[in-house]
């Protein structure tokens, strides 16, 4: 026991002092996610992680059926470090961003390194900012945390594979960013189709079709998306209804075919004739693409 206890004042400031300089806790946002942000994070790019995820609930809310409610977002920490290595935990391979857990695959894991190099991209010429390309990547994995929690992606289970869960996850958040005014769809449209040529447009679509494809799927997943969602009756609503039907066990083409009214080995069929004018006439491909026979019959 002190025999000079010291002053209140002192006390008050010994404890303010003690507050400012301790390490922050994970924070429940809002909705209901767990943040664990690193120190050394910028506030600015914490906002960023923050208004992405935000922007993809509203979109969600909006046209696809719900978003993830509150009780399931409790249960997911978001990750944001400064390290510039990646994710470098337990099957993250050093992604700049990714969505799915090892430790838990039932719950998808949101992480994001700000200070890697692929994050702050140079948008100059795409028609958006950097800020907003950001936002388009935290968009993309809360797409990812989506289908996880409909039950239709883990980072062991992957039915739908590449061009599907990277077209779906690339199409929706270009199609949220849109819908809230951060870019035109036209420009989204056109940097794409830039992207899906070459190694995405050199074989047929089938060989995106599981998780070991000759490369990344998100463009050419995206145009094969677009020209869906555009002509299917269920319209958005079918990436909902295909990440249900997989849930429910129903095989990929049987899923495909509910959800977009349309059989998978006819869409592979005329996409490959598309794919076909993609890499003879390029700069007048997009607006050459055919209409979709045989859908919502």
């Amino acid at each position: 026991m002190l025999s000079h206890p010291l002053p209140p004042a002192v006390i008050r400031q010994a404890w303010l002092l003690f507050l400012l300089l301790a390490p922050a806790p994970a924070l429940a946002a809002e909705g209901g996610f767990v943040f664990d942000i690193a120190d050394d994070v910028p506030f600015r790019q914490a906002a960023i992680i923050r208004e992405g995820l935000e922007i993809a609930e509203d979109y969600m809310e909006k046209v696809l059926g719900g978003a993830m409610p509150p009780e399931f977002q409790a249960r997911i920490i978001a990750k944001v470090e400064a390290t510039g290595e990646g994710n470098q935990e337990q099957g993250g391979g050093g992604g700049v961003a990714t969505a799915l857990s090892v430790t838990d695959p039932s719950v998808p894991r949101l992480y994001f390194d700000v200070a890697n190099a692929q994050w702050d991209q140079n948008s100059q010429g795409r028609g958006w900012t950097t800020r907003t390309d950001n936002l388009k990547t935290v968009v993309h994995e809360y797409t990812h945390g989506w289908q996880c929690w409909l039950g239709a992606l883990t980072i062991y289970r992957q039915p739908l594979g590449n061009w599907m869960n990277e077209g779906l996850a690339e199409f929706v958040a270009y199609s949220a960013l849109a819908d809230s005014g951060k870019l035109k769809k036209s420009d989204a449209d056109r940097f794409v189709f830039n992207g899906a040529r070459g190694a995405e447009t050199a074989v047929p679509l089938q060989r995106f079709g599981t998780t070991q494809s000759p490369a990344w799927a998100g463009h050419v997943g995206y145009l094969a998306i677009d020209w869906l969602v555009s002509e299917s009756p269920n319209g958005m609503l079918s990436l909902r209804i295909i990440a249900s039907e997989i849930d429910a066990g129903r095989p990929v083409a049987a899923a495909f075919a509910t959800a977009f009214n349309i059989e998978l080995e006819s869409f592979y069929e005329q996409f490959e004739v598309w794919r076909t004018i993609i890499v003879n006439d390029s700069g007048n491909a997009l607006r050459r693409r055919p209409a979709l026979v045989n859908i919502g019959e």
